[in-house]
């Protein structure tokens, strides 16, 4: 029941939005077009860029949640990251500079980790890694591959998310077997 709340008071916002400029939307505008009080709008949220963050971070969590999706390679999760920012570009473009990227960042290291160490544990199995050895690596390519990903973000999304993805693989994941210390 309250994410159902949430849900209509982002579409309130996003609907205004198209209509007018972020720092123009206030939170009466987005109350009066849910037809909810304020006080059910801070109920759920803290201010607007609260709400914007949780419609991203939601967005994010349905789409490529390791336990509820099951994508056969890290590329298809990847994939799919590029593909949903893609889908809410004109969203996105307007609001992405007026959010602190640092939360979207958290959240999304936490999932890509997740793919990270999936991965690595794959490519290290029946090798005598050390754990920190395996979080070490797949940290390291966490951070590329989210700091890759919000770069593009922020530089208006221009590049096409497959030639992106495809070339990102055959950079990153060619190399993991060495990073890992399992091929010389």
């Amino acid at each position: 029941m309250k994410n159902i709340t949430k849900k209509a008071l982002v579409n309130s916002y996003k609907k205004l939005l198209k209509k007018s400029n972020f720092n123009q939307i206030t939170i009466s505008d987005i109350t009066n077009d849910c037809q909810v009080t304020r006080m059910t709008f801070y109920y759920h949220f803290n201010d607007i860029y609260d709400l914007i963050e949780w419609d991203i971070e939601e967005k994010f969590r349905e789409n490529i949640d390791i336990e509820k999706n099951s994508y056969a390679t890290w590329e298809e999760a990847y994939l799919c990251l590029f593909r949903l920012a893609y889908e809410e570009k004109e969203f996105l473009s307007k609001v992405i500079v007026s959010i602190d990227h640092r939360a979207i960042e958290k959240f999304l290291f936490e999932t890509v980790l997740r793919y990270c160490l999936k991965i690595v544990e794959e490519k290290s199995a029946g090798y005598n890694v050390s754990g920190y050895k395996k979080l070490f690596v797949a940290k390291i390519y966490t951070h590329t591959l989210v700091g890759f990903f919000i770069n593009w973000l922020y530089s208006g999304m221009k590049e096409d998310p497959e030639k992106l993805v495809k070339n990102l693989q055959s950079t990153l994941f060619g190399t993991m077997r060495i990073s890992l210390g399992i091929d010389r």
